[in-house]
């Protein structure tokens, strides 16, 4: 047995000290014979399997941050281990292998103090604790980072960035903010085709480019979100605590929100503007920024939610805003937002009493049980204060309070974490971490 069984062997003892776990002949929900949630192989069988109630937010179990894509989706957890499921058929699971058959929860090989984990359409990120990235999946565009075109199921090292504090994957690329000694910077490598990348370059880049500007400078940037092929950063602005977004790559769908109907692509020229008076937005709420597939969404200050780019799907909020808004405009339904998360159609929010209220397309069950495009917002059932929301392509995934890791909606690659079914269902499954003893 690796170092890896017996370092979990002992996280597992002291949480279940801490839980009051123990050999209650309990069987797990899906009828495995772990007694916790301990990280530990209970049950003589060489693999750890995490599928009991009883020790909820023991280290080996507990979900911090989560990320859904297209057809998969990705987890930390509060070991600083990241688990992956779903579709793998550009090994995106980061489980040594490359196969369209969908995957189960499981542990990727080789992370294991990481903070936070990003997911594009066949790749998947995760943050180190130390500033370093590291990449898994499909490369083709250089979207792993590695100085290569070459893709990996197993993460690869980024190369040059040692610095990150923030991580974000599009279609086909990814951008992280790093820190300088005077400013914090984005950089972003992969695909180059709508100059998402934000440099100037050839269509594709396998190592990290800064972003360039030929408006303001794109320093001090707080967050980053990726959509498809575009990007924005939001960087603080003025000495009232306020934040601007600053936009860069395809904008067909008007993404880059300056009001530029005749820019198709660009690296950085602007700031985001209110479509109603033209005036830039300098009243942003840090880490508020959220990106779809070709639209991006932040909260400003006070609450509510403005959005811009192609909002055809309803995830902008009523039919007269069901149309393409090269400038931001306000989503009607609420005004007390705190957190918020943009999927590729739709949209969630944590209010301030702690509620997740949802909108947009919900064609495949997504985040509420009747099918249909939902103007207003619905509550995502009894979710109060979640560590996480991750809403996908047609799937929504969450981690509750105490780090249990939910998903609804399409499950026909698996990204539910749960193989088996195969059908779009409105009931949440839980999703379980897999460990194997090496």
């Amino acid at each position: 047995m690796g170092a890896n069984f017996w370092r979990w062997l002992a996280v597992g003892a002291a949480a279940c000290l801490i839980f009051g776990c123990g050999d209650t002949g309990g069987q797990g929900p899906q009828g495995g014979g772990e007694v916790c949630d301990d990280g530990v192989d209970n049950d003589d069988d060489m693999a750890v399997d995490c599928r009991d109630d009883d020790c909820d937010g023991a280290a080996a179990c507990s979900f911090t941050e989560l990320a859904s894509g297209r057809s998969h989706a990705c987890g930390v957890l509060e070991s600083g281990n990241v688990v992956c499921w779903g579709h793998n058929g550009e090994g995106q699971i980061g489980n040594g292998e490359s196969a369209s058959a969908p995957v189960e929860p499981v542990v990727v090989e080789g992370l294991d103090d990481m903070t936070d984990v990003a997911v594009g359409v066949r790749h998947s990120c995760a943050l180190g604790s130390g500033g370093t990235v590291h990449c898994w999946g499909n490369n083709e565009r250089g979207q792993l980072g590695d100085d290569s075109f070459v893709s990996s199921p197993f993460p690869v090292e980024v190369s040059g960035v040692t610095s990150a504090t923030e991580l974000s994957a599009g279609g086909l690329h990814t951008c992280a903010v790093t820190n300088s000694e005077s400013s914090s910077r984005v950089h972003c490598w992969g695909s180059n085709r709508r100059w998402q990348v934000g440099a100037e370059l050839g269509d594709r880049a396998r190592v990290p480019a800064e972003v360039a500007s030929k408006g303001p400078h794109v320093v001090g940037a707080t967050d980053v979100a990726s959509g498809i092929e575009h990007n924005c950063a939001m960087m603080p602005v003025g000495t009232q605590g306020g934040n601007s977004v600053i936009c860069w790559g395809d904008n067909l769908g008007g993404q880059h929100g300056i009001g530029d109907e005749e820019l198709v692509q660009s690296i950085p020229r602007g700031l985001v503007r209110q479509k109603s008076n033209g005036t830039e937005i300098r009243d942003f709420v840090a880490g508020s920024l959220a990106a779809g597939q070709k639209s991006t969404c932040a909260i400003r200050q006070g609450g509510s939610v403005w959005c811009w780019g192609d909002g055809t799907e309803g995830h902008f909020g009523d039919q007269e805003l069901v149309d393409t808004h090269y400038a931001a405009v306000e989503y009607p339904g609420l005004g007390d937002a705190k957190r918020l998360w943009h999927a590729l159609f739709h949209v969630c929010a944590e209010r301030d009493s702690g509620r997740i209220a949802c909108w947009g397309d919900n064609g495949q069950l997504a985040f509420d049980d009747e099918s249909k495009l939902h103007y207003d917002p619905v509550l995502l059932h009894d979710v109060v204060e979640p560590n996480d929301v991750a809403p996908g392509d047609r799937f929504t995934c969450w981690a509750d309070s105490k780090g249990r890791a939910y998903c609804q909606g399409a499950s026909d690659s698996g990204q539910l974490g749960t193989p088996s079914i195969t059908q779009a269902t409105s009931e949440p499954q839980r999703v379980y971490p897999q460990w194997s003893a090496q």
